[in-house]
């Protein structure tokens, strides 16, 4: 977004050394934290517990104070974050010089930097002369996932991560720029990390990294969520705040297909193109071009080791679209498939979040926003396409170099003192998480199983995006329940069923009843639905247990039976209760 008339011009200089500085630039001390008042300072534990903004870490830069002490040998980097607030929304030109003689070669042979929620603008050697390249941030309302409602925060957060981070001075001041909207799922969006940070352990779209891939004559703003289909993102609050702040020339860049593929009403040529067509024509009536890009794929592989491509209808349709409409197509769907099949289901998993298929790390999400922008480069270039494209396709970079997955030095896992690229995949840290060995192998394995325990190893087996808040949706669990994050993160994706959680209390909130035994048929309906976000099912006929389930669940009990998860005679008693190896069996047999 770009400056509308009224708006005065931004700019403020702050010196964080002795060193000279330019005459008007305010002096910032160590100990100068945040404050509201003032309008700038570093994020730390204070700031965070005194300013409710801050408290939030999707505004406060993305990232989270840790719950436990470092156990590592050797330090991780540390993020160091500043905050300065700013008049209005819109796009905002930084100059930052760290202190490059202070700052070792020997102690940070690598400098990364943030802007807003982790939004990679610079990875590299700390230049000899301190002084980085300049960028673009964009700041705007937005909807934090923590909080569920718009938040128009106005705070621009620079973070930097180095073993000693010392900065220099920052510089601040407006651009007239045009932004680069991004609308689109899980795989796209901005996400925090928990401190200390260890790169490669945390979900990091690939939007998140897309600023490193572009010069500062352009702006990105990511509006990607998790767990978002074409409908959710409009419906459920994300699309508002694009519409508000779109202008002429800007791009609305779109990515979806990974959670409308669960809904039967967003089919690939149907609902979701629809859907589609929707934003490119609204984009269009604001003046600004949309842009579409073909889904991310997964890792996922069949048991013979042919690749499972679950995606393929909702790239042809976007391509179709793209082609009908005259919109330009990134088919990153073909170019990431290509890479995955290529070094295959092992070589790629150190660019995903340990154990997942669908979410990339840091590594992958640099890898990935690297091939957006090749594939924006290319195919934005082209003649016969409006100038804006063009021009967009001028402000591409190479970016700084390839970010190889690597176990760092400090991770307890590394059993090295060296941080090295990786060259086998045979390290504790590449393998794949395995969240039910403990539950199947534990000193409890043959006790019953609690209905919170089986709801948080369902969350963990579907791989759903992990959350870092509980809301209070269950009547009988606080946020200090080891589970609470889980079933918070269960309760958003519609994992527990209406018939395990009871309105039985005057605040009108369910209860799970959370230590009380799961039984059998509640097992299996958290398995099956589990099931359900990879499959679909067919039609599905009667079963022995139609009369022995709650019938809100017939139909999914009629499907475990047909998934060989239940006797066909109707000798299996629904309401047993369940351990926890007989609950890790279920789901090990559904292969999910």
């Amino acid at each position: 977004m770009r400056r509308g008339k009224g708006d005065a011009m931004f700019h403020r200089c702050f010196a964080f050394t002795d060193a000279p500085a330019a005459d008007h630039a305010v002096r910032v001390s160590d100990g100068d934290d945040y404050d509201a008042a003032r309008g700038y300072g570093w994020i730390g534990e204070r700031s965070r517990r005194n300013d409710l903004m801050l408290s939030n870490a999707e505004i406060a830069g993305g990232f989270m104070p840790s719950d436990s002490p470092d156990a590592s040998s050797s330090a991780p980097p540390v993020a160091r974050g500043f905050a300065v607030h700013v008049p209005n929304d819109g796009n905002y030109r930084l100059s930052l010089t760290v202190d490059a003689t202070r700052m070792d070669a020997t102690v940070d042979d690598e400098l990364v930097v943030y802007v807003q929620e982790r939004r990679l603008v610079y990875r590299g050697p700390v230049p000899s002369d301190g002084r980085l390249p300049d960028v673009v941030a964009n700041v705007g309302a937005f909807v934090p996932d923590a909080i569920g409602t718009l938040v128009d925060h106005r705070l621009l957060v620079v973070t930097v991560v180095a073993r000693r981070p010392i900065v220099t001075s920052l510089d601040v001041r407006s651009a007239n720029v045009p932004t680069i909207f991004l609308a689109g799922d899980s795989t796209v969006t901005d996400t925090t990390a928990r401190l200390p940070l260890r790169f490669g352990e945390s979900h990091t779209g690939w939007g998140a990294s897309l600023p490193a891939f572009l010069d500062a004559g352009v702006a990105v703003a990511n509006h990607a969520r998790s767990g978002l289909s074409t409908t959710m993102f409009r419906n459920d609050g994300h699309y508002a705040p694009v519409w508000r702040a779109m202008r002429a020339g800007d791009v609305l860049l779109l990515q979806f297909g990974h959670n409308d593929q669960k809904d039967p009403q967003l089919r690939a040529n149907d609902g979701y193109a629809d859907q589609l067509a929707q934003f490119i024509r609204e984009a269009r009536t604001a003046g600004a071009y949309p842009l579409l890009v073909t889904p991310l794929a997964r890792n996922t592989w069949t048991p013979d080791g042919a690749y499972a491509d679950l995606l393929a209808d909702f790239a042809n349709a976007c391509i179709a679209l793209g082609r009908r409409l005259h919109v330009p197509v990134l088919d990153l769907h073909r170019v990431s498939m290509g890479f995955i099949t290529a070094i295959g289901v092992e070589g790629v998993k150190p660019y995903f979040r340990p154990g997942d298929v669908t979410h990339t790390n840091e590594f992958g999400s640099a890898l990935v926003a690297g091939a957006v922008a090749r594939l924006l480069a290319n195919v934005c270039s082209d003649p016969s396409l409006p100038r804006a494209y063009r021009d967009l396709a001028a402000h591409v970079t190479a970016g700084f170099g390839p970010w190889p997955p690597y176990v760092p030095s400090y991770s307890t896992s590394a059993g090295t003192s060296d941080a090295a690229p990786i060259v086998t995949h045979v390290d504790q840290f590449l393998r794949p998480y395995d969240p039910l060995a403990d539950v199947a192998n534990g000193d409890d394995a043959d006790a019953p199983l609690t209905r919170e325990h089986a709801v948080a190893i369902t969350v963990d087996v579907a791989g759903l995006v992990p959350v870092n808040y509980y809301d209070g949706g269950l009547a009988d669990v606080t946020a200090d329940d080891p589970y609470a994050f889980r079933l918070q993160s269960a309760l958003m994706n519609g994992l527990i069923p209406s018939s395990m959680l009871r309105d039985d209390n005057r605040a009108g909130t369910p209860r799970l009843h959370p230590h009380a035994p799961v039984d059998l048929e509640e097992m299996l309906v958290l398995a099956v639905r589990v099931w359900l976000t990879k499959h679909v099912a067919g039609p599905i006929p009667a079963c022995s247990y139609d009369g022995a389930c709650n019938p809100a669940n017939r139909r999914t009990i009629r499907l475990a039976c047909a998934l060989g998860l239940l006797s066909t005679d109707g000798s299996d008693d629904l309401q047993s209760p369940v351990t926890a190896r007989r609950a890790a069996d279920l789901l090990r047999r559904l292969r999910v």
